[in-house]
């Protein structure tokens, strides 16, 4: 069985968000593919509750939309399989806590279009995906990959991987299970 996840914040855990706003947010939601450790400008990004009334718990994984951002317990347990599928790239941060943010390595277009239910927003390439669905044989074995379709939700991640963040009783970032091939 393949089961394909998501990501949402962890109530009452800190999130992430960049600092100089629009383009560094694209720079890190558009990491994919080749390796960037050669050329990699860490991006500044500070920690933030996700609202007033909540508390603001320091996460293994805090929370960003579309990208995966660790903290070094979070690296460290995960290495294998994060080493396996892309690069962790170092972020700054004005606290000086340690943050990284994971480029993976594989895109690849495994979305059903025939079994998924979608729209395609008009006059643009940009898909409103209600149900995912996948093709099985494409991303079997693989753990983390994006899609190259506009509108497909950041990083998706294997069954395995989310079984290793709860092994590992990784916090701040919760997973939500898009499709199984069951």
């Amino acid at each position: 069985m393949t089961a394909i996840y998501d990501t949402l914040p962890t109530k009452g855990y800190e999130i992430i968000n960049t600092v100089h706003g629009y383009d560094d947010d694209q720079a890190l939601y558009n990491l994919c593919g080749p390796s960037r450790k050669h050329d990699w400008k860490p991006i500044l990004v500070r920690r933030c509750r996700p609202s007033r009334r909540e508390a603001f718990k320091a996460a293994d994984l805090p929370f960003d939309c579309g990208v995966l951002i660790l903290r070094r317990s979070a690296v460290d347990a995960l290495q294998d399989i994060l080493d396996a599928h892309g690069e962790v790239l170092p972020l700054a941060t004005s606290d000086g806590v340690e943050l990284f943010v994971f480029n993976p390595r594989f895109v690849i277009d495994a979305f059903d279009r025939e079994r998924s239910t979608y729209e395609q927003v008009p006059g643009t390439s940009t898909l409103w995906i209600r149900k995912y669905v996948f093709i099985e044989p494409a991303i079997r074995r693989i753990d983390i990959f994006k899609m190259p379709i506009a509108g497909a939700r950041g990083n998706f991640f294997s069954d395995r991987f989310v079984q290793r963040v709860k092994a590992a009783k990784l916090k701040g970032t919760d997973f939500i299970k898009l499709w199984s091939s069951e």
